[in-house]
C-alpha cells in the first residue's frame, strides 16, 4: 500500500517536471535533470532487486 503511494507521488513529480520543462522548453534544464532522474530510477531498481533476493 505504502509502495503504491510512493510510485504515485514519483509519477506526479515526473509529470510536474515534464510540465516545467515543456514550459521553459530549455534543453539545459533537461540536461541538468537527466542524471538526477537516472540516479532515482537506478536506486529504485536496486532496492527492488535487494527485496527480491531476501
Amino acid at each position: 500500500m505504502r509502495n503504491d503511494n510512493l510510485y504515485y507521488r514519483a509519477d506526479a513529480l515526473l509529470r510536474h517536471v515534464l510540465i516545467i520543462v515543456r514550459r521553459s522548453a530549455s534543453h539545459a534544464v533537461l540536461d541538468a535533470l537527466r542524471p538526477i532522474l537516472s540516479v532515482m530510477v537506478r536506486r529504485r531498481s536496486v532496492t527492488t532487486l535487494e527485496r527480491a533476493e531476501r
